[in-house]
């Protein structure tokens, strides 16, 4: 089953906007049958880590002002540039494994039957006014063959 909620989020991009689109779209709630007590919480989740998230993306973004600002400079410590390199993949890790976290909250807001439902919905490229998920016939991607989850 966890690998069928790492698939998922890897086609929802992590909880990303395309996520975040699905959630918000009025149909997709209703398709999925979304109650306002599931909504409110999924919107706490979200609420709970985008901080954090806008923290480490920032600090990624300075590390990238100060790295511009060595390359340029012909005499830059490399021993600098490469702690900017690592602290930035490790940044980068961190950010990963909080969108993880969260996904992983919200999923496990969704009953077993919309659990199902989405997945069902990213598989097919469900397709609402913003365009389809990633490896559905509107999108793009290597997932298009990921398999179903269990019991399907």
């Amino acid at each position: 089953m966890l690998m069928h909620i790492a698939l998922l989020a890897v086609l929802l991009n992590w909880g990303g906007p395309k996520f975040h689109r699905l959630l918000s779209n009025a149909a997709a709630q209703q398709e999925l049958g979304i109650t306002a007590e599931q909504m409110d919480r999924i919107i706490e989740i979200q609420d709970k880590y985008e901080t954090q998230m806008i923290d480490l993306q920032t600090q990624i973004r300075k590390n990238m002002v100060e790295l511009r600002a060595l390359w340029r400079d012909p005499n830059a410590n490399q021993k600098r540039i490469e702690e900017l390199i690592r602290r930035n993949g490790e940044l980068r890790t961190e950010l990963s494994i909080l969108k993880m976290h969260k996904w992983l909250e919200i999923w496990n807001v969704l009953t077993k039957e919309q659990q199902e439902k989405l997945w069902r919905m990213a598989r097919m490229g469900w397709h609402w006014p913003f365009g389809g998920l990633p490896g559905g016939p509107h999108g793009s991607g290597p997932y298009r063959s990921a398999p179903p989850p269990e019991g399907e």
